[in-house]
């Protein structure tokens, strides 16, 4: 096998290191944007504000804090679809790769059996 043959049949294989690459970001991305709330350190601080009664709760706050619980879970619910969408994005462009990658071989060992 020639330099030329080795570069065609490893050519493909650039493509699945850039999209796991590409991957590994964009999930830690993802990832960054779900965890990064302090939401922990605010149930803390709620808590003792309305146990020391420095906080009375009226129908208005428990209807403003139930929305702002329901705004928390549509936006987990929303990351989860998009590291879904990117898992699905990952899964068909290794199947690309890999036909890709099999139709390479096979036009590197056409020309071989030519020789």
């Amino acid at each position: 096998m020639t330099k030329k043959d080795i570069t065609i049949l490893l050519a493909p294989s650039i493509m699945f290191v850039t999209i796991g690459v590409t991957a590994l970001l964009v999930s830690g991305l993802i990832h960054r944007r779900v965890v990064s709330g302090d939401g922990q350190q605010k149930m803390d601080a709620f808590t003792q504000k309305v146990q020391s009664g420095e906080w009375q709760l009226t129908t208005d706050r428990w209807l403003e804090l139930v929305h702002r619980q329901q705004a928390t879970a549509a936006a987990y619910l929303k990351a989860d679809e998009d590291f879904r969408d990117l898992m699905l994005l990952v899964a068909l462009t290794a199947l690309l790769g890999i036909i890709s990658q099999v139709i390479t071989i096979r036009h590197v060992r056409k020309g071989l059996i030519k020789k």
